[in-house]
């Protein structure tokens, strides 16, 4: 969608929000009666004046993108919403018990969610006539007046920490986790308003080990995130929206700190104020000079990098974003960039790559400072754990030991993993150990057969792994039936999950037989879809069509085009 499109679209639902807010306050100014739905949460006349007016705003607004509201969510089946790539997701009255209670502290929650994450979010507060929204890429504002102020997380955080707890589910968990957090303040507040309290600053963090449902937080969360806020949940991951067959989330910390994995967003809060440039992690990576550079050159920069991060972590002057990170905080951005150093590999660039690299090594750095913060290790017992491991485990170039042949220094090489762990008390002598949960699981299947196989239990060929491939796409289509013939039986669509992971596994063991890389080959796969539908989309603009505007048979004709060209 074009910058100005989206641009309507976003003051499009802010208005929507604010006319449901008179909606809400046209029932809140009179006497209401309170029903119970069936979780026992209220429900007055107020929510469903709201939705009402939300709902058929946005089918004005936007006809071609679904809505999915907490007052008409019951009727969609979970099947078919979880088919909406992007959709609206609104909660019309969240907070109906502070509503009940009159107390001002409810608001009107849109959020705009693209492929899962939430790209676009208006909260408004009905009471005082207080709107916050932001938008991925563009920030996040207070709106007063008319007029739109930039709002920022507060940092960093000065003791006593401001911890937002909920007024109407306030518990022991919320209670043990401030009592952890030391010198706390604790500020009560009901319904979306903790999250725009976190995103302009008033508050440090919010956490919640209540129910919640999505429509709760996705407004909210996208403010806070374009405040430079995070909401993830107890490993660290962002939520996300409409990927599985319940709306409920787990339990959650919104911290005052950023966190972005996607490609591209990899960028540190702002260190000063709300209006300064945000600081890009590239941005503090020193360039490579090109050439040969000497080894005494290397350490020179090196030592440099060492020093930029130090500045960095510095907790008087270094940038916040920065200093408020954990291992388990950058462990994301860490996979990110190995997985771009693949790209760039895969892609044949080699300025990239450089870069790419730097990137990497930036990784490294910034765990091994918090380390040695820690007091636990520094960059430089990193080096020498390396360079110790690199010698011990090749004796046969170190040691005077021979060896015969790749294979057999594969063996040798698992075999010195195996004594290494053994050495570290670690008891576990199955024939699977150390092959790191942290993988992808294709990846790790790949090992996981690998290792089998070394003992034995294994396929004589690639055969039979033929034959239990098609034993699996038989059980897969059988379970697409079951779930096809009841959309809401859950133990059916366990079971579909189940038996796609078994094909997913037969289809990693046959690449293993047939010496096929599985990342390659997908990567390859994905390439080639890729090339063929950008042609596809060319071929039909040379048509003047519009490929999205033409059915799937008309499609298909411009993909055998494609196909025909690519082949010559």
């Amino acid at each position: 969608m074009a910058g100005n499109d989206m641009a309507a679209l976003h003051e499009g639902a802010i208005a929507l929000a604010r006319e449901a807010a008179a909606k809400i306050l046209e029932v809140y100014e009179s006497e209401f009666a309170v029903q119970h739905k069936d979780d026992r949460s209220p429900l007055t006349a107020a929510d469903l004046a709201s939705h009402r007016c939300i709902l058929a705003g946005l089918e004005r607004l936007s006809p071609d993108i679904p809505v999915l509201s907490e007052e008409s969510a019951e009727d969609v089946p979970a099947l078919v919403r979880r088919e909406w790539k992007r959709l609206w997701l609104v909660d019309p009255l969240d907070g109906t018990r502070e509503f009940v209670k009159r107390n001002g502290e409810f608001t009107v929650n849109i959020a705009l969610i693209d492929d899962g994450v939430p790209v676009f979010g208006v909260v408004q507060q009905p009471v005082t006539g207080a709107l916050w929204w932001g938008a991925r890429g563009v920030g996040a504002f207070k709106r007063e007046g008319g007029v739109d102020a930039p709002i920022h997380v507060r940092a960093p955080a000065i003791p006593p920490l401001r911890v937002a707890a909920s007024r109407s589910h306030r518990d022991e968990r919320t209670e043990a986790f401030m009592a952890r957090m030391g010198e706390v303040e604790p500020i009560g507040v009901g319904s979306s308003l903790k999250f725009c309290m976190l995103a302009e600053g008033a508050i440090d963090v919010y956490p919640r080990f209540a129910p919640t449902s999505e429509w709760d937080t996705g407004a909210a969360q996208c403010v806070v995130e374009a405040a430079g806020g995070a909401v993830v949940d107890p490993r660290g991951r962002p939520l996300s929206y409409n990927q599985r067959d319940t709306i409920l989330n787990g339990d959650f910390i919104a911290p005052a700190a950023r966190w972005s994995t996607r490609a591209g967003a990899r960028c540190h809060t702002t260190c000063a104020t709300p209006s300064s440039t945000a600081i890009s992690s590239r941005s503090a990576m020193p360039r490579c000079r090109g050439g040969t550079g000497s080894m005494a050159e290397a350490g020179g920069d090196i030592a440099r990098l060492l020093g930029i991060m130090a500045a960095l972590r510095d907790p008087r002057s270094g940038c916040p974003w920065d200093v408020r990170q954990d291992f388990a905080s950058i462990a994301p951005y860490t996979i990110e960039e190995a997985y771009e150093v693949a790209d760039a590999i895969g892609r044949g660039d080699m300025d990239d790559l450089r870069d790419e690299l730097g990137d990497l090594l930036l990784q490294v750095v910034f765990h091994a400072r918090m380390a040695e913060e820690q007091g636990a290790f520094a960059f430089a017992d990193v080096v020498a754990a390396i360079g110790d491991k690199m010698e011990r485990r090749h004796p046969h170039v170190f040691a005077g030991a021979t060896v015969e042949d790749a294979e057999a220094q594969t063996r040798e090489w698992e075999e010195h993993k195996r004594r290494e762990r053994e050495a570290s008390g670690d008891d576990d002598t199955s024939a699977l150990a150390g092959i790191a949960r942290g993988l992808p699981e294709w990846q790790r299947a790949v090992k996981l057969q690998k290792r089998a196989a070394r003992v034995g239990f294994d396929w004589p060929s690639h055969a039979p792994v033929i034959a239990k491939l098609h034993e699996e796409i038989d059980e897969v289509r059988a379970e697409f039936e079951a779930v096809a013939a009841d959309p809401r039986d859950a133990a059916a669509r366990d079971r579909l999950e189940d038996e796609l992971g078994d094909l997913l596994f037969v289809a990693a063991n046959l690449t293993r037989h047939a010496q096929v890389d599985f990342g390659s080959a997908l990567r390859r796969a994905n390439a080639k879809f890729e090339r063929r539908f950008r042609a596809m989309e060319q071929l039909a603009a040379a048509d003047g069509t519009d490929l999205s505007a033409l059915p799937l048979e008309a499609q298909d004709r411009y993909w055998d085009l494609a196909k025909a060209e690519e082949r010559g």
